[in-house]
């Protein structure tokens, strides 16, 4: 008896299940000979008994070493300039967070005078000037940011737009 996808159940399917085994080991069984009687396996043992691991040599592992120090020499200059660049951003940053606070100060009638921002940039000036653009949009920048420096924001009620805020780097 045979179901829809033609397999067949019941005794009968138990019975060619069985003798499908039993030809598959027999192949396995021939194969086995085969590979057995033949020089194959003698060659894959010589191989085998030939090839043995070696420890690296010291000139190898100088080599190494070398590339090693290489590629730190190269990246230590370039991750300090990154850490750099990120220290100004938080300057950059803080100076906006008291930018606003001054202004809601201001607005508000409780400004104080000046607000001062340390700064944490380990170099003088801007590295890049991206940020410096960008806080030149709001206020006006009076010198350049000095190592932990400081920068003071002043508002002058005389002046409109961006003169009416500068910040003086100290």
């Amino acid at each position: 008896m045979a179901d829809n996808s033609g397999l067949k159940i019941g005794v009968e399917g138990k019975m060619e299940f069985k003798k499908a085994l039993a030809d598959i080991n027999l192949s396995f069984k021939e194969l086995g000979s085969f590979i057995s009687g033949s020089s194959l396996l003698n060659v894959k043992s010589s191989l085998l008994i030939n090839y043995k691991l070696t420890t690296p040599d010291l000139a190898e592992l100088l080599i190494v070493v070398a590339i090693i120090a290489v590629l730190v020499a190269i990246s230590i200059p370039i991750f300090n300039s990154q850490l750099e660049k990120s220290r100004e951003a938080v300057d950059a940053a803080n100076i906006r967070a008291e930018y606003a606070e001054m202004m809601s100060d201001v607005l508000t009638g409780t400004a104080t005078g000046t607000y001062v921002v340390n700064l944490k940039q380990e170099t003088e000036d801007w590295q890049g000037t991206d940020l410096k653009t960008g806080l030149e949009e709001n206020m006006t920048l009076s010198g350049t940011p000095k190592k932990n420096g400081t920068a003071t924001l002043a508002y002058d009620s005389t002046k409109t737009g961006k003169a009416a805020v500068t910040v003086t780097f100290s």
